[in-house]
């Protein structure tokens, strides 16, 4: 998991990375200083750092694993109406649009699917949270310049060995926790996909993952209730789980970025014209704004009555109505507004 960088001076540097389990071979300690590191294989906790470019920056690497094809459970988690509210917060945030340039050489897909996957990944991030966080994707760069301090969040694919390592995050942000520049690799050593392929990486899922690590989530946390969270430490290859959002995942934007305003439905309105009566028959013509999901009648207050579409377009039914009587309709959108119509004499 990650967390957040200790150092308070200069810029911060985040790594986020998503693993598939595997053993682990050599490895670097998690508290080692004063040099760079090399992710060799799953490592269980953070490791912190030194830049050894630049003291004043501080590096955190952090490893996140997963079973491979379905190893644990046998199926895919379920990401599509998960209500685990888990979420982790990093040190970091941005305060406009991230616009990046994807370099999509590598992946073993076109260029059009390795755009629209990440495009809709970023997007996916964006629609949860009031601020407007994607500013929009380029064909461009070069995917050797990720994880280079060099203004251009750049995302590419390079061969990072098969450490169970499938992508990778580079954040760097300011004292003041404002991110100003974020890049991503994603591993060749491993086969890509965007339709689900069991044996592939679904790349829109571990984009949505990663691209939330740039945004400012870490992991949520380890236990088997948040498995069906896209911030879950684990992934699966050839599930598609983590495209969608969890609770815990909407939780976490929202709290970094805000809730989007809910939208304001239309006033729902609707004219009420009989069509025709008599002592045995209630006919009705609405028009309305909004499609109508149905209309129904009462009369002289007893309970309502649902009326049938016509194949002219009218509402009505065979119901008795003495003479004298009152008849008060009432529509119901398809959204579930309603409007009644005044009292009419009847027949």
């Amino acid at each position: 998991m990650l967390r957040r960088a200790t150092s308070l001076r200069g810029a911060l540097v985040l790594l986020c990375v998503l693993l598939l389990v595997a053993p682990v071979v050599g490895g670097v300690s998690p508290r080692a200083q004063g040099k760079r590191h090399t992710i060799e294989a799953c490592e269980p906790e953070d490791i912190t750092y030194a830049d050894p470019e630049d003291p004043s920056l501080t590096v955190v690497v952090g490893t996140v694993c997963a079973a491979t094809a379905d190893a644990e459970t046998g199926t895919a988690p379920i990401a599509d109406g998960c209500t685990s509210t888990a979420y982790a917060l990093a040190g970091h945030r941005w305060d406009k649009a991230y616009t990046g340039r994807i370099d999509p050489r590598g992946s073993g897909l076109t260029e059009t699917a390795v755009m629209t996957a990440f495009r809709a990944a970023a997007t996916t991030w964006d629609a949860a949270a009031a601020a407007t966080l994607f500013g929009g994707f380029t064909v461009g760069g070069d995917a050797s310049k990720v994880g280079t301090r060099d203004g251009v969040n750049q995302i590419g694919f390079r061969n990072l060995g098969t450490t169970g390592v499938l992508g990778r995050t580079t954040t760097w942000f300011t004292s003041a926790g404002v991110a100003f520049e974020s890049d991503a690799v994603y591993n060749t050593a491993y086969k890509w996909s965007t339709t689900g392929e069991r044996s592939k990486a679904d790349l829109q899922s571990v984009a949505t993952h990663e691209l939330g690590h740039a945004f400012g989530l870490d992991h949520a946390p380890t236990t088997t209730a948040n498995a069906c969270l896209t911030m879950y430490y684990k992934s699966t290859l050839g599930s598609t789980a983590q495209r969608t959002l969890g609770s815990g995942d909407l939780l976490g934007i929202q709290k970094k970025y805000g809730a989007p305003a809910t939208a304001t439905p239309t006033p729902f309105q609707a004219t009420f014209t009989k069509h025709g009566s008599n002592t045995w028959w209630i006919e009705v013509k609405v028009t309305a704004n909004l499609p109508l999901a149905g209309v129904t009648a009462s009369v002289n207050g007893d309970a309502p009555v649902a009326l049938a579409k016509s194949s002219w377009g009218t509402w009505s039914k065979s119901v008795y109505v003495p003479v004298g009587s009152t008849v008060v309709f009432t529509a119901k959108a398809t959204d579930g507004q309603t409007a009644r119509s005044a009292p009419m004499a009847w027949p």
